[in-house]
């Protein structure tokens, strides 16, 4: 499975992805990536897509129970400047849940397990027919509760989860 793939980069990542996921005991998802750039170093506007690219599946996750997760702010930390071809692990968990939003954590490390950044996502959940706010759904909710990578069968038969 597509989702499998995705969040399962850790296998072979050694010490950085061992104390990675020593962080935290909560849902989380891992992303794995060799740095792609035609600069000698990562600028910090490529560092925050990649970044957005390590939350997909916590967007395709909400889209599954009928919501959309929205950005509303972003707050990140730049520590170590990186270069072209080096390996990053970012590694986001989930960490505050409110009535129309939540927060997502995350921590980039790179091969060796030097702190890169870190950054902080507050996402609003919005009605996907009305585009208005909604309270997020207990299914995100669930997940500051659940330990081990975000996971798409651990979803309630009942719920809107139907498109994977």
């Amino acid at each position: 499975m597509f989702l499998d793939a995705f969040i399962n980069f850790h296998k072979n990542m050694g010490v950085a992805a061992i104390e990675l996921m020593e962080v935290n005991m909560v849902t989380y998802t891992e992303f794995q990536l060799i740095v792609e750039t035609k600069r000698s170093h990562l600028s910090n506007v490529e560092l925050l897509g990649y970044l957005d690219d390590a939350r997909y599946c916590w967007y395709e996750y909400c889209i599954a129970i009928g919501v959309e997760a929205l950005v509303v702010h972003i707050s990140t930390d730049f520590k170590k400047e990186v270069f072209n071809q080096e390996k990053m692990i970012i590694r986001t968990w989930i960490d505050r849940v409110g009535n129309t939003s939540f927060v997502l954590q995350q921590k980039v490390v790179g091969d060796h397990n030097e702190h890169i950044a870190s950054s902080q996502v507050v996402l609003a959940t919005v009605n996907k027919e009305t585009r208005m706010k909604t309270t997020v759904p207990q299914e995100v909710r669930d997940l500051l509760m659940q330990e081990g990578t975000l996971d798409f069968k651990r979803l309630d038969k009942h719920s809107s989860y139907s498109t994977f």
